[in-house]
């Protein structure tokens, strides 16, 4: 339901956005941090958007302050998904692809809005080569036999 609402902030700054109100988009986003915060409904994968939504509103250290914790977030969830081994290894992959996903946008994003090549990104590190994914997907790997439904003839 939390979620939901923090939508709704940011599909109102979208719109403010969209007609050029930056400052009312920024009021929005302040108010979605203000009245739904970390502590109550930890920050997620959705909050990307508000982070966006400040730099093109022009709130950059509004912008990278979020982006920052975002980081440390998915950098710490990172982390803990590449110590697993075996089946908890496995059992958390779509998590671990979504952190390096997240911290990889997070860090377009920084470059998007920071073009000056001596800016430094809102303190995110890069991804470590041990937390990399190995390779690519195998595409020979042997995939599932589909299962076929054959209709009964009378």
């Amino acid at each position: 339901m939390t979620i939901n609402l923090r939508n709704n902030f940011e599909r109102l700054a979208e719109a403010l956005l969209a007609e050029g109100k930056k400052d009312s988009a920024i009021k929005a986003l302040d108010k979605c941090v203000e009245v739904i915060p970390e502590t109550c409904v930890p920050y997620d994968i959705y909050m990307i958007r508000a982070a966006d939504q400040y730099y093109r509103a022009g709130a950059i250290d509004k912008a990278d302050k979020l982006v920052k914790r975002l980081s440390e977030i998915y950098q710490n969830d990172l982390a803990y998904y590449v110590s697993l081994k075996g089946s908890d290894a496995a059992a958390y992959d779509r998590d671990r692809q979504q952190a390096q996903a997240v911290l990889g946008e997070l860090d377009r994003m920084t470059k998007e809005y920071k073009p000056d090549p001596n800016a430094k990104p809102a303190n995110i590190e890069a991804i470590p080569d041990s937390l990399a994914p190995k390779g690519k997907p195998d595409s020979n790997a042997k995939k599932p036999n589909p299962v076929v439904i054959k209709k009964k003839t009378k």
